[in-house]
């Protein structure tokens, strides 16, 4: 069988075809992430954190006396989150946008970068982020954050509560209650 050539009426329908299939994965690569119309009040809310901030015992919670420093950066479309600097343990988290979404990426000392997304808010005072996906994580094989749930209590007082997993082994959460350091 040999190939016809294309006329103008066929290379129109094929130029058709291409553009609704074009749309169509545009439209498509979204899938799964829901619309968080509230992310940027989200994201707003999250950099009134800028400042330094100090871990208090709770029971449950993460040791007394820890440092968590946020920076909002790059002419306010990140914050960049510092856990315990200046420690062999020290960590940093990055907050910023993706498109209409608000997203993490953690550096965690263990070696991966789990990667989080915003879940669209109940309430303005929590924000839930779930892991999407990361940067050495295979969550099959290793032990990784897979949520932050952020509570606003006043502005000085925060809640951030960490959950990792690791195979075969319940999700362990790890809460850290912050107060503003004021110096």
């Amino acid at each position: 069988m040999q190939a016809r050539p294309l006329n103008s009426r066929s290379m129109k329908n094929l130029l058709a075809l291409g553009v609704c299939l074009f749309l169509v994965s545009c439209a498509s690569t979204g899938a799964g992430r829901g619309h968080n119309a509230s992310a940027q009040a989200q994201f707003e809310r999250l950099k009134t954190l800028e400042g330094e901030w100090i871990t208090v015992a709770e029971d449950g919670a993460a040791e007394a006396g820890l440092t968590i420093r946020y920076h909002v950066a790059s002419a306010g479309n990140t914050l960049v989150e510092t856990m315990f600097p200046g420690t062999d343990e020290e960590m940093v988290t990055v907050y910023h946008k993706d498109g209409t979404d608000l997203v993490l990426t953690h550096f965690c000392a263990v070696g991966n970068q789990p990667q989080m997304r915003a879940q669209a808010g109940e309430s303005p005072d929590e924000i839930r982020f779930r892991f999407t996906g990361g940067a050495n994580v295979d969550p099959d094989k290793s032990l990784y954050m897979s949520s932050l749930d952020v509570r606003f209590v006043d502005s000085a007082h925060t809640v951030a509560t960490w959950t990792h997993k690791q195979p075969g082994q319940e999700p362990l959460p790890l809460r850290f209650s912050l107060v503003r350091s004021w110096r």
